[in-house]
């Protein structure tokens, strides 16, 4: 029986890893289409990113397989797995890995990475209480200490926004002020 239900549990967990990587890929072509961006305008097109960003970070805890197995109740995670309880560190790795990514590499602004963020925070909250063995002072501990990481995440991911407004700024005032000149001087040497 267990060698039946490790067998759905690996088909199951296969099941899902081709729907994250089918995630990625669309959500990566999908940022890369000029034909998309133009046809669906630049907050739509930062929605849609958003909204790819938020079902990849939902799904992260179920990469673990004691959370797919616990959720699936396809079977009893110790009896398929070497360890008896369940392990946090590497969704909240995972989670704050592409918490970063996102911040990084996407091209959306700060302010539409906001629901990718709360996702990031629930994502791990929710399953760790619902299908986790860790202790509730521990739970607690990992969702403030990934709430900070996220804070840091958005705050940088502003600075950063705020220094690229400003440098845009500065090189529109010096090409503006470049082309006044460059008309001074023409219509000096003409008249």
């Amino acid at each position: 029986k267990d060698s039946e239900a490790g067998f759905r549990m690996s088909r199951i967990r296969f099941c899902f890893l081709i729907y994250l990587m089918l995630i990625c890929v669309f959500g990566i072509a999908g940022s890369k289409v000029p034909r998309l961006q133009a046809f669906l305008g630049p907050v739509a097109f930062e929605r849609f990113i958003s909204m790819l960003a938020c079902l990849m970070t939902v799904s992260i805890p179920f990469t673990n397989p004691w959370f797919l197995s616990r959720a699936s109740g396809v079977a009893d995670p110790s009896t398929l797995m070497e360890y008896e309880v369940s392990i946090d560190d590497n969704v909240l790795l995972l989670l704050d890995i592409w918490l970063t990514g996102c911040h990084m590499m996407l091209p959306i602004r700060w302010v539409t990475l906001w629901p990718v963020e709360l996702a990031a925070i629930l994502a791990y909250g929710v399953p760790a209480l619902m299908f986790g063995e860790l202790l509730l002072k521990d739970i607690i501990q990992n969702a403030v200490l990934m709430t900070i990481l996220v804070a840091a995440a958005a705050l940088g991911k502003r600075a950063l926004e705020v220094h690229e407004r400003i440098a845009f700024t500065s090189i529109a005032t010096e090409r503006t002020l470049r082309c006044q000149a460059e008309h001074r001087l023409v219509a000096a040497t003409e008249g």
